[in-house]
Order: C-alpha cells, then sequence, then structure tokens
C-alpha cells in the first residue's frame, strides 16, 4: 500500500513539472497560473477552468429550449439528479446477470456518460463561453447517442452456461 501511495505522489509532483518545462502549452494543461487580471496579457487570454470541470463549463454554455440561455442553477440541479442516478444505480439494476450485454439499458446510459463527458470537455475547450442551441446539443450529444446504443442493442445476449454434472 505504501508503494502505491509514494507512486502517486510522485506522478502527481512529476507530471506538472515536466509539463512546466515544455513551452506552448495550452492554458488549460497548463501548471502555470493564468496572467494577473488588468494586464495586457490578460485581455488576450481566454479564462478556462481546469480541465476536469471543462464540460460544466460547457453545460452552462447551453440553451433551453426555448431559446433562453441556462442558468447555473438549473445546469446544477440538472447534473445533481444525474449524479444521484449514478449513485442509485445499483438499486435500480439489481439482475443477476453480470455481463454487460445482458444490461443493455445501463450499459447504454453509462457509455453515453462518459462519451458526453469528454465531448463537453473537448466542445468547452474549443468554444467557450459561445452559447449552444438545443439544435447544435442534439447534434453533438444525440448522433453519437443514438449510434451507441444502435451498437448495444446489436450485440446479442450473453448466454447462461449450463453447468455440466457427471453421476
Amino acid at each position: 500500500m505504501l508503494s502505491i501511495v509514494l507512486m502517486t505522489w510522485g506522478i502527481i509532483l512529476f507530471v506538472p513539472d515536466l509539463l512546466a518545462n515544455i513551452n506552448g502549452l495550452p492554458i488549460v494543461i497548463n501548471p502555470y497560473p493564468a496572467p494577473e487580471p488588468g494586464t495586457a496579457a490578460a485581455l488576450s487570454t481566454q479564462p478556462y477552468p481546469p480541465w476536469f470541470f471543462l464540460f460544466l463549463y460547457k453545460f452552462v454554455d447551453f440553451e433551453l429550449p426555448n431559446g433562453q440561455a441556462m442558468s447555473p442553477a438549473q445546469a446544477l440541479s440538472i447534473l445533481t439528479v444525474l449524479l444521484l442516478v449514478i449513485i442509485l444505480m445499483p438499486f435500480f439494476e439489481n439482475s443477476e446477470y453480470m455481463f454487460l450485454r445482458n444490461r443493455k439499458f445501463w450499459t447504454w446510459i453509462m457509455t453515453v456518460a462518459w462519451v458526453s463527458l469528454i465531448e463537453l470537455s473537448v466542445w468547452g475547450y474549443l468554444a467557450p463561453g459561445v452559447p449552444a442551441p438545443t439544435s447544435q446539443q442534439i447534434e453533438i450529444l444525440g448522433i453519437p447517442a443514438v449510434i451507441i446504443g444502435i451498437v448495444i442493442l446489436a450485440t446479442g445476449r450473453q448466454k447462461k452456461h449450463k453447468v455440466l454434472t457427471f453421476s
């Protein structure tokens, strides 16, 4: 256990030091802080959150179907409900099968969640602060969700293995 802890701390301390020696890194993964507010460099630098919050950064840019901007409170309430679904998932899905191919709905939900996190993070980095209308949300997040659903439905169910007993 101690070796895992020491190795983890070594990586945590080594990676930022390694990144600090590479010039021209994007501000999202650059270990140096952004320019001071009010300076000339700050005027030309787009503010970004840390990379692990980029999906939230874009999620707040979403527009509701009526064209109004989503408030931060609405975004946090939606994400809280999604987090509760993930936390309570073991109570919703308690089937006897352990294979992902037999749990197609929850496999689809979690796969779409991971893909959406990655898409939102990249989208938040490439277009920060740009409002995202509902049609664009459906195009960027909906089409991969449908493709994932088709792939999961196309896979067959895991067959039960019969246990052979010899008498």
